[in-house]
C-alpha cells in the first residue's frame, strides 16, 4: 500500500475500537449460530426419535436458514443503502426476540400418520426460524459494514472470516464440553437468550462505530492485496465447487472414520475442527502456512491416504484421513482466499460459499447414501478436491527446487519438450490417462510389490545397508520391513510425479486405490465369461456376502470359518450387531450365548412365570434373541432401521427370526421408544433394550422419562435389561443414578467367561426391576455374579431435559489418561 494510501485510511479518534467489537460480534454471533442447531435437534428427539428423518431435515432446515441469511445480506447490500439496510437488521433482530427464550409448543404433537418432515419444519420454523435467520446473516453485514470505515484492515475485510470461524471452533469444544455437561435444554436456551441480546448491543456498537468512522465508498480493486474485481460466471462457478467439495469431503470423511475406523463418540469433532482452522487459517491477515507449500503438502498427504487407505493401524489411519480432510480444505479454501472478490462483491461471495456448502451437505448427507451401498462419496469427493488443485503455471525459487524435486517426471526429463508437454501443457492431456494406466498396469495383482519384495530380499541377503551386522536379524523381519518401506517411497514418488497435472494425479490415485484397497472400490479382477476373451471387472472381497447402506450406516453380512464351525456375521461399520453358526443355527452367539446372562434371565422369568412369556426388544440385530422363545411366547422387535431389518429376516444370511423360534416374532421398523409407547400398559413380562454398542448413543432411550415409560409398558413383576456394552462409553452409572433416582432395584454383570462358549462375546448388562419385585435380589446368586450398579453424581440423572456424554467415555480407549 503506498504512502499515500496509508494516509488516506488513517483512522480517526477512537477507531482502536473498531476492530475489537467487529472481531468480537462476529465471534459471538458464529458461536451463538453453531450451539443453536445441536440444542434445538435435542428438543424434537423425545417427539420424534432418532431416526434419520429427524437428522437429515434439521440438517437441511439449518443450512437451508443459513442460505436464506447470506441472501438476505446480499440482496439488502444490492437494494438498500447501509443506513436502510442497518435499519433493516435492526428490526429483523428485534422481532427475533420475540421467539426467546426458544423452546418447542408443549401441545403440538407429530401426526399420528405419514411423515413428520413437513411438521418438523414448522416447528423448527416456529421455534428458531427468525433468531438463527437473523445471526446468519450478521456475518456478512458486519464484514460489508466494516469496509466501509476508515481502518487499514477495511480493504480487505475477509480476515473476519477467519476470526468467526474460531467462534464457530470455540461451540464446537464448548458445547459438549460446557453446555451439554451443566445445563439442561431449558437452561441452555436461557443462556443462549442471553448471548443474543449482548450479540443485539454488540451489532448496535458496530453499526454505530461505522457511522462515526464512516467512508463515502468500501475499499475496492485488484491494488489492494490482489483481490479480483472482474467476477464472472466462470469464478462463480469456481467458488461454487472449491466450497462444495470440502464440505461433502467433511461429511464422507467423518462417516468413513466413524463406521471403518472406530465407532467412538465425538470422533466427529476432529475432522470438523481441522475443516473450520482451515478457514481461520487461510482468511488470515498473515497467513500462517503458504499455499504453494500447502498445495505440495496436500499431494503428499492424498498420495499416503490412497496407499494406506487400509492399514490395520488404528491411529496411521486416523492421522491420514483427518490430515487428508485439512490439507484438502486448506488448498480449497486457500484458493478461494485467492480468488476472493473486492469488497463491493463480498456479500455474493458469501452467498456462493453457503450454496456451495449446503449443496456438499445435500450430496453426502443425503442424497449418497440413498445411492451409494459405501462410503463411496469419500475417495470421490477426494478425486474431486484433487482434479480442483490449481493447474500449473510455474513456479520459481524454492518452489521450482521443490516442484524438481517431488515432480520425479521433471526431475528425470532430458529436453524442454518433455518437460511443456508431459507436465505443463493442457493437452498433455494423452499423458494423463497413459501414466496412470502404465501404474496401474505394474501394481496389478502386485506385480509390483512382488518385485520390490524381491530387491529388498536380494538387499538384505547382501547386506548392503549393514543391518545384519548391527541388529539381531531373527527377531525381526528386516527384509519385509524394507520391502515395505521400498514400495512405500516408490509408490509414493509415482503419485508425487503426478501431482503437478490434476487429472493424472486423480486417476493414479484411483488406480492405486483399486489395487491396493478392494474395500473402497472393489478387487479388479480378470473374469472369463463363456470361453470368451477374459476382461478386467470390479469384484467384491469373497469374504463379503452383501454390503447395503442406509442413513444408519453401512452393513455387512461377512462370511468367516472358525475352529467352531463357519459363520455369518453382521456389522454395522465396526460394531457387531450379531452372528450366526451354520452348522449349528439354532445356537445363538455373540453377545446373546446361553451360558450368558441372557441365558440366565430367561431361566429366571420361567421360573416364576404364571404364562407363556411376552417379551419386547429394541434393537433387532441379528434376531438371536428368537432363540430363547418357548412355545405360545410372543417376542416384539422394535427396530428403527429397515435396511438392517431386511438382512436380519433374509433367509440367505440369518435365520433366527424364521427358523429359531418356537413361539411367535414381530418386527415393528420405527423408533423404539415412540412404537413401544403405542404399546397397551403391562404388555411385556421383560423388555430388552439393545441399542448402545455403536458410536451414537441414542440419548433419548436412555432417559428417565424414557425408563419410567418402559416401566409402564411392564407387568407388575416384569423385567427392564439394557444391554450396555460398548468399548467407548461407560453407561453404567448412567442407568444407575436413573434407577436410584426413581426407587427401583438393579443388578448388574460385566460377563467374560466367553471360552465356555464358541463365538461368545465379552457382554455388559443392567437388570431393573420394582421394588416389589424380590426375584431380581436372586441375580446375586447366579454363576456369573450380578452386583449392583455403581452410581456417579459426575454424570447426573439423565432426562429429556439434560444428558452429559462426555462424563461417560473410557478416555484410557482414546488413549487419553482421565485424572478423576
Amino acid at each position: 500500500m503506498t504512502a499515500e494510501r496509508q494516509a488516506e485510511v488513517r483512522p480517526s479518534a477512537g477507531a482502536g475500537l473498531v476492530l475489537p467489537l467487529y472481531a468480537g460480534t462476529l465471534f459471538l454471533s458464529a458461536f451463538l449460530l453453531f450451539a443453536m442447531q445441536p440444542m434445538i435437534t435435542k428438543m424434537v428427539l423425545p417427539r420424534l426419535g432418532g431416526s434419520p428423518a429427524v437428522w437429515n431435515t434439521a440438517m437441511v432446515f439449518f443450512q437451508a436458514t443459513l442460505l436464506a441469511g447470506y441472501l438476505y445480506a446480499h440482496l439488502s447490500a444490492r437494494w438498500l443503502g447501509l443506513r436502510a439496510q442497518q435499519l433493516a437488521h435492526a428490526v429483523l433482530l428485534l422481532a427475533a426476540l420475540v421467539f426467546l427464550p426458544m423452546a418447542l409448543d408443549p401441545d403440538a404433537a407429530p401426526p399420528a400418520e405419514g411423515t413428520p418432515v413437513f411438521w418438523l419444519i414448522a416447528m423448527l420454523a416456529a421455534s428458531a426460524g427468525l433468531p438463527f435467520l437473523a445471526v446468519s446473516a450478521t456475518a456478512p453485514l458486519l464484514q460489508r459494514w466494516f469496509a466501509h470505515i476508515d481502518h487499514p484492515a477495511a480493504a480487505d475485510p475477509y480476515f473476519l472470516y477467519g476470526g468467526s470461524n474460531l467462534g464457530s471452533l470455540a461451540a464446537l469444544v464448548a458445547y459438549p464440553l460446557v453446555l451439554e455437561a451443566s445445563l439442561g435444554l431449558a437452561d441452555q436456551s436461557r443462556a443462549w437468550a442471553v448471548g443474543y441480546g449482548v450479540l443485539v448491543f454488540a451489532i448496535a456498537g458496530c453499526g454505530w462505530l461505522m457511522h462515526r468512522h464512516y467512508r463515502a465508498t468500501a475499499h475496492a480493486g485488484v491494488d489492494e492485496g490482489g483481490l479480483v474485481a472482474d467476477v464472472n460466471w466462470a469464478l462463480r462457478l469456481r467458488w461454487l465447487a472449491l466450497s462444495l467439495v470440502p464440505s461433502a469431503m467433511l461429511l464422507g470423511a467423518t462417516l468413513h472414520v466413524g463406521t471403518d475406523i472406530a465407532a467412538a463418540p465425538f470422533l466427529w469433532v476432529l475432522p470438523l475442527a481441522l475443516y473450520l482452522l482451515s478457514c481461520v487459517f487461510v482468511f488470515a491477515r498473515r497467513p500462517l502456512l503458504r499455499h504453494s507449500w500447502v498445495i505440495w503438502a496436500q499431494a503428499l498427504w492424498l498420495a499416503l491416504v490412497a496407499i494406506l487407505f487400509q492399514t490395520p493401524h488404528l491411529y496411521v489411519l486416523l492421522v491420514l484421513h483427518l490430515g487428508g480432510v485439512f490439507f484438502t480444505a486448506m488448498v480449497c479454501h486457500g484458493e478461494l482466499a485467492r480468488l476472493r472478490p473486492t469488497a463491493t462483491r463480498l456479500t455474493e461471495f458469501y452467498l456462493w460459499l453457503s450454496l456451495g456448502g449446503v449443496l456438499g451437505g445435500i450430496l453426502a448427507g443425503i442424497v449418497a447414501p440413498l445411492v451409494f451401498n459405501s462410503v463411496y462419496e469419500y475417495p470421490l469427493a477426494m478425486l474431486a478436491a484433487i482434479l480442483l488443485r490449481p493447474w500449473p503455471r510455474g513456479v520459481s525459487g524454492a518452489g521450482a527446487r521443490l516442484a524438481s524435486w517431488l515432480g520425479l517426471a521433471e526431475r528425470l526429463a532430458t529436453s524442454r519438450w518433455l518437460a511443456n508437454n508431459v507436465l505443463v501443457r493442457r493437452r498433455a492431456w494423452i499423458w494423463d490417462i497413459l501414466f496412470p494406466v502404465a501404474l496401474l498396469g505394474l501394481m496389478f495383482e502386485n506385480r509390483w510389490r512382488s518385485w520390490i519384495e524381491s530387491a529388498a530380499s536380494w538387499l538384505f541377503e547382501h547386506n548392503v545397508f549393514g543391518i545384519a551386522q548391527h541388529t539381531n536379524a531373527s527377531m525381526l523381519d528386516w527384509d519385509k520391513v524394507l520391502a515395505s518401506a521400498l514400495f512405500l517411497a516408490t509408490t509414493t514418488l509415482a503419485l508425487l510425479a503426478f501431482s503437478r497435472r490434476p487429472l493424472r494425479f486423480a486417476l493414479g490415485i484411483v488406480a492405486v486405490l483399486a489395487v491396493l484397497s478392494p474395500d473402497v472400490l472393489g478387487t479388479l479382477r480378470y473374469q472369463r465369461e463363456d470361453g470368451g476373451w477374459p476382461r478386467l471387472a470390479w469384484a467384491a472381497p469373497e469374504y463379503r456376502l452383501t454390503r447395503v447402506r442406509s442413513f444408519f450406516g453401512v452393513y455387512s453380512v461377512n462370511y468367516t470359518r472358525a475352529n467352531s464351525g463357519e459363520y455369518h456375521i453382521l456389522v454395522n461399520g465396526t460394531t457387531n450387531h450379531g452372528a450366526q453358526n451354520l452348522t449349528y443355527p439354532q445356537v445363538p452367539v455373540t453377545y446373546y450365548a446361553r451360558e450368558g446372562p441372557v441365558g440366565q434371565m430367561f431361566q429366571i422369568f420361567r421360573a416364576g412365570a404364571e404364562a407363556p412369556l411376552r417379551v419386547a426388544a429394541i434393537g433387532l440385530g441379528a434376531g438371536a434373541l428368537s432363540c430363547f422363545l418357548g412355545q405360545g411366547e410372543r417376542l416384539t422387535f422394535y427396530e428403527i432401521d429397515p435396511v438392517e431389518a431386511a438382512i436380519a429376516l433374509d433367509p440367505r444370511y440369518f435365520t433366527y427370526v424364521s427358523g429359531c423360534s418356537r413361539g411367535s416374532v414381530d418386527v415393528v421398523i420405527g423408533d423404539g421408544r415412540l412404537n413401544i409407547a403405542k404399546a397397551p400398559d403391562g404388555a411385556y413380562d421383560a423388555i430388552f433394550v439393545d441399542a448402545f454398542s455403536g458410536d451414537a448413543i441414542p440419548v433419548h432411550l436412555l432417559t428417565k422419562e424414557a425408563v419410567q415409560l418402559y416401566l409402564r409398558k411392564l407387568a407388575p413383576k416384569g423385567t427392564l435389561l439394557f444391554h450396555i456394552t460398548n468399548t467407548y462409553v461407560d453407561l453404567v452409572p448412567v442407568v444407575a443414578n436413573i434407577v436410584a433416582e426413581l426407587g427401583l432395584h438393579a443388578r448388574h454383570v460385566a460377563y467374560h467367561e466367553v471360552m465356555m462358549t464358541p463365538f461368545a462375546l465379552p457382554s455388559e448388562w443392567i437388570a431393573v426391576a420394582r421394588p416389589e419385585e424380590n426375584d431380581l435380589m436372586r441375580f446375586g446368586w447366579q454363576v456369573v455374579p450380578w452386583d449392583p450398579p455403581q452410581r456417579d453424581p459426575r454424570v447426573g440423572v439423565w432426562t429429556d431435559d439434560y444428558s452429559n456424554i462426555i462424563r461417560t467415555l473410557r478416555w484410557e480407549q482414546y488413549g487419553v489418561i482421565q485424572f478423576r
